[in-house]
């Protein structure tokens, strides 16, 4: 099922209720209502959407089905407000470009939104506590979600790190020679990953 032009049913919304569908969704310009512009309350779908300017005051998309598969272009200019995904049912997975707004559901996998995964290097003088600081750009404008965050340290000397005071912006990496004792004003290498969780 392929849907163009969404402008008729846009006040109540599009709604995926059946099982193993492929439903491809394109438009924009939706008038505001209180239902979701898409809810996917079926099992075992595959729905692709590329939309923008459509405002919901409850989220663009809801996701209380499982196993679903959700691939999206969403307009985010709007902020954290526009282009929201309302995750409610288990063993999902989101990718693309959106804003998670709401998630309670279990195993669900947001690490193929744009966002949902970083990685970098850490090449870096540390500073008095032994900290580096990394900014991770992942997408965590929303409070249900957390993110994990792993660092490794190189090179040939026998040294550690561990990952701390976690921000939705950044997070700290301690370094520690082999004792144990912080390496406080020190040059470190190493690399990171991170990614979120809901």
């Amino acid at each position: 099922m392929t849907i163009a032009d969404t402008s008729s049913v846009a006040g109540r919304g599009l709604r995926v209720v059946g099982n193993f569908n492929l439903v491809t969704v394109t438009g924009g310009g939706f008038q505001n209502t209180s239902a979701p512009f898409l809810e996917i309350s079926g099992s075992n779908n595959t729905v692709i959407i590329t939309a923008d300017d459509i405002a919901r005051t409850f989220g663009e998309i809801l996701i209380s089905g499982s196993n679903n598969i959700l691939i999206c272009n969403m307009g985010t200019s709007g902020g954290s407000t526009d282009g929201r995904v309302v995750v409610t049912g288990n063993n999902n997975i989101v990718q693309g470009n959106c804003n998670l707004f709401s998630l309670s559901g279990t195993g669900n996998d947001y690490t193929g939104i744009v966002g949902g995964k970083a990685r970098g290097i850490i090449n870096d003088t540390t500073d008095g506590s032994g900290d580096i600081t990394v900014t991770h750009g992942l997408n965590t404008n929303h409070s249900s979600t957390g993110f994990i965050a792993l660092a490794q340290v190189d090179g040939t000397t026998a040294r550690y790190c561990t990952v701390h005071t976690k921000s939705g912006t950044t997070f700290k990496v301690r370094f520690f020679d082999s004792a144990g004792v912080a390496l406080a004003t020190t040059a470190v290498t190493g690399e990171w990953t991170a990614q979120i969780y809901g």
